[in-house]
């Protein structure tokens, strides 16, 4: 992950997205800097953008904003990190939803069909596949807001 100071000469075209099932909520936004225009970007949450702000980034590939993990505003404080509670409470409503729907087709097919215990065994390693990405992604998502977190300034005196 590389590290990068940035003032945002201009900042436009911002669009706040909510959170879904599959997606976190964050913001879509272009910028320029250093005479140079970034297009369609994307940081965690809905963090304060105008133009003047200096922001020190985290971009997971070397000099592509494309890959921008989050950042901390100097001049407030404030993160634009992943949140990792966001994607554990999205895990968990999944695995409800497909908890709920397993027992339904149990209920509903499972007794009457002979193959009814391969389509549980099917549908269980669906959702260990599924449990084991969102823990990755759990993870990945911690390590990513404590570093940026890190890079706070810390109050001088």
């Amino acid at each position: 992950m590389e590290h990068v100071l940035v003032t945002f000469e201009r900042v436009d075209q911002i669009q706040r997205i909510a959170s879904s099932l599959t997606t976190a909520k964050h913001t879509l936004f272009s910028f320029a800097a250093n005479g140079r225009e970034f297009q369609d970007i994307a940081v965690p949450g809905w963090p304060n953008l105008e133009s003047g702000m200096r922001v020190m980034a985290v971009l997971h590939e070397k000099g592509n904003w494309q890959s921008l993990v989050g950042w901390v505003n100097l001049g407030s404080g404030e993160l634009a990190a992943p949140s990792p509670q966001a994607a554990l409470q999205r895990a968990v409503g999944v695995l409800t939803f497909f908890l709920l729907f397993v027992l339904s087709v149990w209920c509903a097919l499972g007794p009457k069909l002979p193959v009814g215990g391969l389509l549980l065994l099917a549908l269980g390693l669906l959702l260990q596949a599924y449990l084991t990405h969102s823990l990755a992604q759990w993870l990945r998502q911690h390590i990513v807001a404590r570093e940026i977190s890190h890079l706070r300034p810390q109050p001088e005196g």
